[in-house]
């Protein structure tokens, strides 16, 4: 496996897949808990708030870590 991507409908951001290419030559487990993660992050965002990634402040980002 050369490393994990996110493919979802709100993963326009770049920065997130070269941030998990760049863990995934480190280390592949911590790359796909990341990945994981960022993917249930997005679907917070879309399904509990209706909104992508560029919407999202700090405010979604703490009613999701509480969540």
């Amino acid at each position: 496996m050369d490393g994990w991507i996110i493919n979802h409908p709100d993963a326009y951001p770049f920065w997130a897949n070269k941030f998990l290419h760049k863990m995934s030559m480190g280390s592949p487990q911590t790359a796909r808990q990341y990945a994981y993660k960022l993917c249930k992050y997005l679907n917070y965002l879309r399904d509990c708030w209706h909104i992508g990634y560029a919407d999202a402040t700090a405010k979604h980002l703490a009613g999701f870590l509480r969540f």
